[in-house]
């Protein structure tokens, strides 16, 4: 046995030159390749998903499961077209969606309400921009998005109230017109315009109370999205790591 390990020992012994060369030439092609790469750099955007107040704030499993489902759709949602086309188009930037979106990945933070964006480039600025861009471009589409759910019932309000307005203006110009004069006829007429304008500024009362009912509910359903910490130029590459293939290449 000891034999047969002295010889093994001399075989290895007397190819080590080639096995070093071998593992050297692993080392140098590992080395050239990772310098001759284009360096690829990363930066992240870190966001808080606020749930609407009207979701519910206890802490059960079914407010947590709401929560996540909810970050996870958003999570989803800002690597689709809309977000990263409207990111494009506000950095003015020669790309398409189908390109940005192998470069973004969003992950979530794991039990938190906390969302990490991230964004690969070969350019560091371009990198950083973009991981601003994209949140910010999802957040405006976020919150139009559910804006749109009141918008009809805010807007046939608007028009009803500036009814009213428009009817006492009128109403309060008959009553000026009519003046203070004792004759039992005009002092009929104007009890009659006195009443209806208290008709409709009750009327007016109603109405603004219902649009401020729809604007707090839409307030307390509106989940948003806010920023925790923006991206930075990144100072250093993430890929090739250069050290580090060189020392792979060895073995």
């Amino acid at each position: 046995m000891e034999n047969e390990l002295k010889r093994y020992g001399l075989i290895i012994w007397r190819w080590a030159w080639l096995i070093a060369l071998v593992m050297l030439l692993a080392a140098g092609a590992a080395f050239v390749s990772s310098r001759l790469a284009r360096p690829v750099y990363a930066a992240s955007t870190t966001l808080l998903i606020n749930q609407a107040p009207s979701s519910g704030q206890a802490n059960d499993y079914s407010s947590i499961l709401t929560s996540e489902r909810l970050a996870s759709t958003y999570s989803a949602m800002m690597t689709k077209r809309p977000a990263l086309d409207e990111a494009i188009t506000s950095l003015q930037l020669n790309t398409s969606a189908d390109i940005l979106a192998r470069q973004v990945s969003v992950n979530l933070v794991r039990d938190t309400q906390l969302i990490q964006v991230k964004v690969e480039d070969e350019d560091p600025q371009r990198a950083a921009d973009l991981a601003n861009a994209i949140p910010a471009a999802f957040s405006r589409q976020n919150a139009a998005l559910q804006a749109n759910r009141y918008a009809d019932s805010k807007a046939n309000l608007t028009k009803e109230i500036d009814s009213v307005k428009q009817q006492i203006s009128e109403k309060q110009a008959e009553v000026a017109a009519i003046g203070t004069s004792a004759d039992s006829v005009k002092e009929a007429e104007l009890a009659r315009l006195q009443t209806e304008l208290i008709q409709l500024r009750q009327s007016s009362a109603n109405l603004l109370q219902s649009y401020e009912s729809i604007r707090l509910a839409e307030a307390q359903s509106t989940n948003d999205v806010v920023v925790v910490e923006k991206a930075e130029r990144p100072s250093s590459p993430v890929r090739p790591q250069v050290m580090t293939n060189t020392i792979l290449g060895v073995w």
